[in-house]
């Protein structure tokens, strides 16, 4: 697909990853027989170490498993696009550039301009636009307040600016407060009774006798056990290096060595290191801290956590001074929840929830400001505070780009490309990966999240009206006028979203299949036209493996956000009309349209080279809906029971027409064929295979 219809002209693996099938996946016993696979499968390059993939490639050409033509068609590949990007072109390459040619004015106006166009509000009950008055004070509170983090795989901006930059640099520097909401603590080692002191090189030894300015920390508490200690006096994190120093910029690694993991001992705290191996920061001979292997929590790996400052009561002394508080919470990008880590819950961070309950307390007029990565739990947030900004981590210009929102010159039309839960309770199990089964994100949910999928709001306010729909011969034309009914110029995000009425499978909900933003003038009406090609109504059809558009009934909604739709009609959509099942021909069982039971799923046949179902211990049924039954009397049955034996009654509806015991087998694939003798039955119903027992299904066939 990748290259014979998407026309790319090389592939790659992903990074270090093709050492992987090996090491971690398993799906080959050595490193040539992976390499041979993925040339064979069109990968042409294996990004990962030289010389381990150099020596798997001379393996697999020994072996014969390749041939010279297969790594000279894969090097062509890789050159072709090497040549394309200008690498061999000199100094004539138009893709060579310094860095001054790409930190310019321009650029720097491309960069704000993104920031702005995603500010997306969620929450507003006519705090923002901020309305100051000559002398008014703006508090910045919260970690994220004075942060411009880079996220997770971006490049090194040549200068950044916070949201308290943005604003100082609009508001004057005497005009905006500042506070960071972090306790302020000194550690104390439990073996000696000495403070960690940051010494001239970074190196924390515990050494002194009472808390001064070198052994004072701020302790950043991101949740789930994962805390930073940054030292007040250089400004630096405490890292691990061998020995634990007070010498990193900011965490931002694929390992992150500035993460402690706290664990409390009693009224002590043992600390965890940033290896995901069981290693406790201990105390040496000499002061000093290294990670050596879990034990017992001895003095040595014990340590007193004394609080020197109260962050949270500091911040919400310094909200009460001003008119208004923009508070600024959030992640770090590369702590708690990223690649490779997930979080337990959506809710913010505890140290956050509770500077937003006390800085609230102490200011009512509270603008949250949430800088993130992903959405949170923000029921809470939205009952205690009148408005709520999100923005992404956004590149240099974030503080710009907030600031200028939040004080009106940027009007936020930004919409939510994920759904915003009240709970984590209202999802799935986060390994549930059956969207229709589970009826998880917007497109089955049947909850009511906090905020829906393609929410946002605006400073203006919009009417929609005319909504009519006209079939073309690559697609369906809507058109529909948008009038803005307030006194500000503002952008609009009109969004269609379709749901098939009477389709022969289930289908989502709802559906987004086409968006425009829009700019409309205050006090004016401008037509909108959205196109939505028929392969934007396509849907995958398991009984014949194919993606098709489904000749039927459509609804279609034009509105705000997938629950705030204002206009609405009904469209009769050319398509396939999609047969019957055929239960003459082989049916795979990995072409159900639904399936029932404790844990059932489908996995990978090496031997088959196919997917097929697998029931555990419990059972469960797979169904195929609308199959054709014609008096059939015999069943083919491709099955193993990869434990003990198992049962599979077949089903026309709930009319039972035979079953068999399946014997066991030397592994979940090891598919054997059971004839059965069948209960004639005419007629449409789905076919059911109720399983008792763990059994692997691979197809079934009816005659």
């Amino acid at each position: 697909m990748v290259k014979d219809q998407w026309k790319l002209g090389f592939v790659v693996t992903d990074g270090a990853d093709f050492s992987q099938n090996v090491l971690a996946h398993r799906s080959h016993a050595t490193h040539g027989e992976a390499l041979a696979a993925c040339l064979k499968s069109g990968c042409d390059i294996m990004t990962d170490g030289e010389e381990m993939v150099a020596a798997a490639a001379r393996d697999a050409l020994k072996r014969g498993l390749i041939t010279e033509a297969e790594i000279d068609r894969a090097v062509g590949n890789a050159l072709l696009g090497r040549f394309r990007l200008g690498e061999f072109d000199g100094d004539a390459c138009p893709y060579c550039t310094e860095p001054a040619e790409t930190d310019t004015p321009v650029h720097r106006a491309v960069n704000q301009c993104a920031a702005m166009e995603q500010m997306c509000l969620l929450h507003n009950e006519g705090l923002l636009p901020l309305s100051l008055k000559k002398g008014q004070k703006v508090a910045v509170i919260g970690p994220l307040g004075d942060e411009n983090y880079r996220d997770w795989y971006t490049g090194v901006p040549s200068y950044h600016v916070s949201v308290l930059d943005g604003l100082r640099q609009r508001l004057g520097e005497d005009q905006v407060l500042w506070d960071d909401g972090y306790d302020v603590v000194g550690l104390r080692s439990v073996q000696n009774g000495a403070y960690a002191s940051v010494e001239a090189d970074g190196t924390v030894r515990f050494s002194a006798e009472t808390p001064g300015e070198k052994e004072r920390f701020q302790y950043h508490d991101w949740d789930f056990g994962s805390v930073n200690l940054r030292s007040c006096w250089n400004g630096r994190y405490v890292t691990e290096d061998g020995v634990y120093r007070a010498s990193s910029e900011t965490p931002y690694e694929w390992f992150i060595r500035e993460w402690l993991r706290p664990e409390p001992y009693g009224k002590h705290m043992l600390f965890h290191s940033w290896h995901d191996q069981p290693m406790h920061v201990t105390m040496q001979e000499d002061g000093t801290l290294r990670a050596v292997s879990g034990g017992r929590p001895s003095p040595e790996r014990l340590f007193e956590v004394e609080v020197l400052e109260d962050g949270i009561s500091r911040a919400a002394k310094l909200a009460a001074e001003a008119d208004v508080v923009v508070l600024c919470l959030g992640n770090h990008p590369m702590q708690v929840a990223r690649e490779c880590y997930d979080r337990p819950n959506l809710e913010l961070p505890a140290h956050e929830k509770a500077l937003l309950r006390a800085v609230q307390q102490a200011n009512p007029q509270t603008v949250l400001v949430v800088v993130s990565s992903y959405p949170y739990a923000l029921e809470e947030a939205q009952q205690l505070v009148p408005s709520i900004l999100y923005t992404t981590h956004a590149g240099p210009e974030l503080g710009n780009a907030v600031a200028e929102t939040l004080l009106g010159g940027n009007n936020p039309a930004a919409r939510c490309p994920i759904t915003w839960y009240r709970t984590a309770q209202d999802l799935p199990d986060i390994m549930e990966y059956d969207i229709i089964e589970a009826e998880r994100t917007y497109l089955y949910d049947t909850v009511k999240p906090l905020y829906p999928f393609g929410h946002g709001l605006s400073y203006s306010s919009f009417a929609y009206r005319d909504f009519t729909a006209e079939v073309k011969k690559e697609g369906l034309l809507f058109h529909l006028t948008v009038e803005n009914t307030s006194e500000r110029d503002g952008d609009e995000v009109v969004q269609l979203y379709t749901r098939a009425l009477h389709s022969r499978m289930k289908r989502p909900r709802r559906q987004l299949c086409g968006f425009q933003r829009v700019p409309v003038p205050a006090g004016d009406s401008v037509p909108v036209t959205i196109f939505v090609p028929w392969y934007a109504l396509e849907c995958y059809d398991v009984t014949q493996e194919k993606m098709l558009v489904e000749q039927g009934d459509y609804w279609f909604g034009a509105g705000a956000s997938s629950a705030d739709i204002r206009l609405e009609l009904e469209q009769m959509v050319p398509g396939e009309e999609i047969p019957l099942r055929d239960l003459s021909l082989p049916t795979l069982v990995k072409n159900y349209d639904a399936k029932s039971g404790m844990e059932m799923h489908l996995w990978f046949s090496k031997k088959q080279n196919d997917w097929y179902g697998c029931t555990n211990d419990w059972g469960g049924t797979f169904c195929f809906a609308k199959a054709a039954f014609q008096g059939y009397t015999k069943g083919e049955l491709w099955a193993a029971a990869p434990c003990l034996e198992a049962t599979v009654q077949i089903y026309a509806g709930e009319t039972l027409l035979g079953e068999t015991k399946i014997r066991p087998s030397g592994c979940p694939d090891d598919f054997c064929r059971y004839t059965l003798d069948l209960k004639p039955y005419t007629g449409t119903a789905d076919l059911r295979l109720v399983v008792q027992g763990m059994a692997s299904l691979y197809r079934i066939q009816l005659g």
